[in-house]
């Protein structure tokens, strides 16, 4: 064994009171106000945090615009992605042969053909340039716009 048992009381009894001593009125060592003092200064410090945070959101947000995007290095018309559309992904074909190439023109115009000016100017309204267009939910199909290019 390691010693008698006084002394195993002697070591528990430093830890109780480490942990609570009653004649001092510490916990853990430390008095209340120390303890006061420790929670105001971190509640400060967490509290000024909070707030640059804040305060570099609220000046990032003032350099947005809402109906322009700041970057656009991206494709003039998003989303829209031109390759020859095939069965399989290695694609050969001739130049002297028109049979060899043809199925992919023939697919590149029907693919394209919706973007055609003549069709655009029948099926969509006008909107002005540098002017904002907010259309209403009515709950009907909205209608697009053309854009210059």
């Amino acid at each position: 064994m390691s010693g008698t048992k006084e002394e195993d009381r002697k070591g528990s009894s430093d830890w109780r009171e480490f942990f609570w001593n009653p004649r001092t009125h510490e916990l853990l060592g430390r008095t209340a106000t120390s303890w006061g003092l420790i929670l105001l200064f971190y509640l400060v410090f967490y509290l000024f945090l909070a707030g640059m945070f804040v305060l570099t959101m609220y000046v990032m947000l003032l350099t947005l615009d809402d109906y322009k995007p700041t970057w656009q290095d991206r494709l003039v018309t998003p989303g829209m992605m031109i390759r020859p559309k095939g069965d399989q992904l290695e694609i050969t074909f001739s130049v002297s042969e028109t049979e060899s190439w043809g199925g992919f023109v023939h697919n590149l115009n029907s693919f394209l053909s919706p973007y055609n000016d003549s069709y655009q100017v029948q099926t969509n309204d006008d909107c002005p340039p540098d002017q904002f267009f907010i259309q209403e939910d009515s709950g009907e199909v909205d209608l697009s716009h053309s854009l210059p290019v």
